[in-house]
Order: structure tokens, then C-alpha cells, then sequence
């Protein structure tokens, strides 16, 4: 390509071929070679430039902390229906309220797509059956684009690049379920019933790769359970038992790296023996038992769990944290520390990313 010049700018590529971008780096015009088949072009962490990626379940940008309950765990406080946004970019970063759920809640699952955050269900005193959707790119509140099969709390949320998912739960009379339920990304509507658990779980941790939800964990009742299981995002069937976790919990929550999974912190209120700060590791590629990596900066459950490429994120946890802390995917261990604060001390909140 020739060297051309437009407004003072120079642009010259080393080399062009079918499908190549081109795009502007501060000084000059500069070339990024297409992509793989499938894959998808983002920004990358900071912002700074264009890059092209598969579909992984990690965030670019930004995580969200959405809902919770502010006071302490067995009433007296508030549901709040508060969606805060805090940046991936920086090493430390306070949180921003960027809008509102449809309704104050606490205990329910999120997922997230490309484009927007989801809450499923949650409870009020009552349970819930909404399901709510907020748009990243623009700061504004949720809508209600459906229901849940029943009213549902305490779930697990899980995501793949075309669909979101909630395993297990409870309904009013806290009798947990084994039901998987499915909702789409890019049609708003009601979820459908896609496939069941190993058994009736309240409380799971969840997390996602490419291929599969799992659902880690979990109270079947008043006992905590070990279990990790999995389910095909590829096609609807049950879930499969592939590994252990280091120590049977449930309110914990998830994060997920391209190849691990992770589960981090457990709340046993009202069962003697408190809250744990372990962080928990998984393998994605091979059924495996997790391994103890690490560290969260104290003990605390019911957490929410957000993902960036890069980082695990842990935010709120009883009794009405604040704190927002992250661990590094890169390192075998890795203990969490704090990088900012929430706009408001809560727990039981939902996590999401983009």
C-alpha cells in the first residue's frame, strides 16, 4: 500500500490482506491482521487498542455488582436494587452506580452476554420469578424481559456466548431444586427447563467455559456439599459429576479464567463453623478435583463473583462488605487483595462482566 496522507496522518502498513483492520494507535495508522475463524473483535484490557478473541466468559472492561442486601444476616436492613460498575483498566478502582434493578433483591444468579447483564429471580422476603436485563454500553436501569419457570432464589448463574443458565435453588417453602433453566441472548422471554442436576442444590457457586456450566457445591439441606458437576452448553441434558472442591460449601461465588475455574470464600450462617477464605481451582480441560490456590483478604460468603481475562474479582459478602478484591489468573497461587470499595456494604448480590 502506497504511503497516503490524510489530515497529517500518516498511513503505512507493512502488508494488507483480505479481512485486515486498520486503526489509529495515537501516532499513526497501523494494521491488525484478520482473525481466526469465530473469533470476535474487542478492545483489550486497557482500552488502548483493538484485538481479536474467541468467545471467553471474562470481561474486557468493566464488572458490575448488582443488588444485595445491606444490614446484618437475619434482618434489619435493606434490599437494594443498586447495579454498581467498576473498571477492569486499573489496579484500583472504586465502584459507580450506574443504575437500578427493577426491583431491590438479594440471593439470585446473573448472567451475562456481550451486551447485556441478567438477574434471575431473587428474594424479597418472598421469591422471585423476574428476570432482568441492563445494557452495558450505556448506563441505564434494567427492564423486565421475562420469568423464571417458578419463583427462584439462591441460584447459581452461568453463561455461554449465546445463552445464560441458572442451576438449583429454592422456592418460598426452601425445598432446593435440581432444575437447569436456559434463556436466550438475543430474544427476550421466559426460561425453559433444559436439564437437571446430580440433585435439588440451594445455594451452588457457579462458573462457565466455552462448552459448560458447571455448578459447584451447594446445601442439600443443611449439608454442604463437595461436588463439582457440569453441563453442555452444546446441547440440553443433565449435569455430570467431575471433581471436588477442598471443602464442601454453599453462597460462595464464582470466577472464571479461559482454562480454570474458580470458587472462592463459603458462607455456612446459620450452620457452626463460619466463613471460609479459600479460593478454590479447577481445571476446565479434565475432570479434576479443585486444589486451594489462595487467599481472599478475610473470611466472608455470599459474595459476588465478577471475571475479567486477567483477574478474578470477589465483591460485597456478609456481614455488608464493601470491599471489592481480585486474585491473578496467571499464577498457580495467588492470594485476592483489595482494590476498591462498592458504593454501598452489601451481600447476596449478583456479579457480571463485560
Amino acid at each position: 500500500m502506497a504511503i497516503q496522507k490524510i489530515s497529517g496522518v500518516t498511513i503505512d502498513l507493512d502488508s494488507q490482506a483480505s479481512g485486515d483492520v486498520a486503526y489509529f494507535d495515537g501516532t499513526d495508522w497501523v494494521r491488525l491482521a484478520k482473525g481466526e475463524a469465530g473469533e470476535v473483535l474487542t478492545m483489550n484490557e486497557t482500552a488502548t487498542a483493538p484485538q481479536w478473541t474467541s468467545w471467553v466468559y471474562g470481561g474486557t472492561i468493566s464488572g458490575y455488582s448488582a443488588g444485595g442486601y445491606n444490614g446484618p444476616v437475619g434482618g434489619g436492613g435493606t434490599y437494594t436494587d443498586i447495579i454498581d460498575k467498576y473498571s477492569f483498566a486499573t489496579a484500583t478502582a472504586n465502584a459507580t452506580d450506574v443504575g437500578n434493578l427493577t426491583v431491590g433483591r438479594q440471593a439470585f444468579g446473573g448472567s451475562s452476554s456481550s451486551v447485556f447483564g441478567y438477574a434471575y429471580g431473587g428474594h424479597i422476603g418472598s421469591a422471585l420469578n423476574v428476570i432482568d436485563k441492563f445494557l452495558f454500553a450505556t448506563d441505564s436501569n434494567a427492564t423486565d424481559v421475562g420469568d423464571l419457570l417458578t419463583v427462584r432464589y439462591n441460584t447459581s448463574g452461568h453463561s455461554s456466548e449465546t445463552h445464560g443458565y441458572l442451576s438449583g435453588g429454592s422456592d418460598d417453602s426452601q425445598t432446593a431444586t435440581d432444575t437447569i433453566q436456559k434463556i436466550s441472548f438475543t430474544t427476550d422471554g421466559n426460561a425453559t427447563d433444559v436439564g437437571n442436576l446430580l440433585a435439588g442444590l440451594y445455594s451452588p457457586t457457579g462458573c462457565s467455559d466455552a462448552a459448560y456450566g458447571y455448578t459447584c457445591g451447594g446445601q442439600i439441606p443443611a449439608v454442604n456439599q463437595v461436588t463439582i458437576q457440569r453441563f453442555s452448553f452444546v446441547s440440553d441434558g443433565n449435569s455430570t459429576d467431575v471433581g471436588d472442591l477442598t471443602v464442601g460449601c454453599k453462597g460462595g461465588s464464582g470466577q472464571s479464567s479461559e482454562t480454570y475455574g474458580y470458587r472462592s470464600g463459603n458462607e455456612d450462617h446459620p450452620i457452626s463453623g463460619g466463613a471460609t477464605d479459600t479460593i478454590d481451582r479447577f481445571q476446565f480441560a479434565a475432570s479434576s478435583n479443585a486444589t486451594d490456590v489462595g487467599d481472599m483478604t478475610s473470611a466472608k460468603g455470599q459474595t459476588g463473583g465478577q471475571s475479567s481475562t486477567t483477574y478474578g474479582y470477589i465483591s460485597g459478602g456478609v456481614e455488608s462488605i464493601e470491599v471489592i478484591e481480585r486474585f491473578s489468573f496467571a499464577t498457580a497461587t495467588a492470594n485476592a487483595t483489595d482494590v476498591g470499595d462498592l458504593t454501598l456494604s452489601r451481600y447476596s448480590i449478583s456479579g457480571h462482566q463485560v
